[in-house]
């Protein structure tokens, strides 16, 4: 199972927002990516991500990273692989 970190050079742009904070883009971490499961990478998942302001989403904000910005994980996936 892969590990990455994703950097802000990345072209997604959208403002991604839970509990009315912007989460910092690059400091989104992949885990599950399986290149042999290109181009759906469906066991890929964020693992880790903070806001702006530097604190850490906690594990509910997580899940709703991954099901609520799936789309967003599924570019940063695929502009990294």
């Amino acid at each position: 199972m892969k590990h990455i970190k994703l950097f802000e050079d990345f072209r997604v742009r959208q403002n991604v927002i839970i509990d009315g904070k912007k989460v910092d883009i690059s400091s989104i971490t992949i885990e599950g990516i399986d290149k042999a499961d290109h181009p759906d990478y469906s066991d890929a998942y964020a693992a880790t991500a903070q806001f702006e302001d530097g604190t850490d989403l906690n594990p509910e904000q997580i899940e709703e990273l991954d099901s609520e910005h799936g789309d967003v994980i599924h570019e940063l996936i695929h502009n990294r692989s």
